[in-house]
């Protein structure tokens, strides 16, 4: 569960998935330096999309009382940071398709394209 919990944390900050695939390289990646890579990493900043579905992925379905029996507390705060950088994701996207929609409907011009959704997304 760590390597995946580990995974996930290395995705957030924008690792490339052959630097995180195999354990070994990915234990390079992390350092001393991890506390401040995820201090200054911002809420908003601009993260691919795909770089959250490759974390999803990477901790989907692990346990937060098993995260931090086998790994500790650390562990622990790493997983729930993940899934605070998640949620805030989520909810970014629900309001800016609120927005879109409002925007169009204000001004009667019906339902956006859905293309114009995907791009907000």
């Amino acid at each position: 569960s760590l390597m995946r919990l580990m995974q996930g944390v290395m995705y957030m900050l924008g690792h490339k998935h052959s630097e995180v695939k195999e354990w070994p390289s990915c234990r390079k990646l992390i350092s001393m330096h991890l506390a401040k890579e995820l201090a200054i990493q911002k809420v908003r900043d601009k993260v691919k999309k795909h770089k959250f579905q490759l974390s999803a992925q990477a901790v989907q379905g692990l346990d937060p009382a098993t995260v931090a029996m086998e790994a500790g507390p650390g562990a622990l705060a790493l997983l729930r940071w993940l899934e605070v950088m998640q949620e805030v994701r989520v909810e970014a996207l629900s309001g800016r398709m609120d927005a879109l929609r409002c925007s169009y409907a204000a001004h009667n011009l019906g339902p956006p394209p859905a293309t114009l959704l995907e791009e907000a997304a």
